[in-house]
């Protein structure tokens, strides 16, 4: 499957074009598509200055969700926190909170969605998250943390 990531990531908006959205019921076999192009949330000055390129794409169907990051532009060998959150980019602060299943719920990787990454030797990576429920709308974005302070926030991505 992770042969795939790239190809799924890169083609998102191509994907998305070819399987419209469906909205209603999704109780039969219909998958709902998000993506978007990551938004640099640091500029050249701050004192944590990265300029990350990429995209995630979010695959909802009735049972399950599964989120794909694809990135470059980070520090090699790196592993980077990354997110679903439950707001837009354009939110203060920048996608809001983290996403959860249960909103009273743990904070940890089954209650939210990590597709966390390590980056190769070129500043590269890719991550997934795959979960057996159908995120709610307000799953709305992703985020990619610091790794050495997880509040500051690199890249964000509307997944609308």
């Amino acid at each position: 499957m992770k042969s795939l990531i790239p190809i799924l990531v890169a083609t998102a908006g191509l994907v998305a074009v070819a399987s419209p959205a469906v909205a209603g019921n999704h109780a039969d076999n219909s998958v709902e598509i998000t993506n978007g192009r990551f938004q640099n949330l640091t500029k050249a000055g701050d004192a944590v200055h990265y300029d990350v390129k990429g995209g995630a794409i979010m695959f909802r169907t009735a049972n399950e969700t599964t989120v794909y990051v694809k990135v470059k532009g980070l520090e090699p060998g790196t592993f980077y926190p990354t997110h679903v959150h439950n707001q837009l980019c354009s939110w203060s602060p920048p996608g809001g909170s983290h996403y959860q299943e249960d909103v009273l719920g743990p904070v940890d990787r089954f209650n939210e969605m990590w597709p966390g990454f390590m980056t190769d030797d070129t500043g590269q990576g890719v991550g997934s998250a795959t979960h057996a429920f159908r995120a709610r709308p307000e799953a709305q974005s992703l985020v990619i943390h610091y790794p050495a302070m997880t509040s500051i926030r690199l890249a964000c991505v509307d997944l609308t």
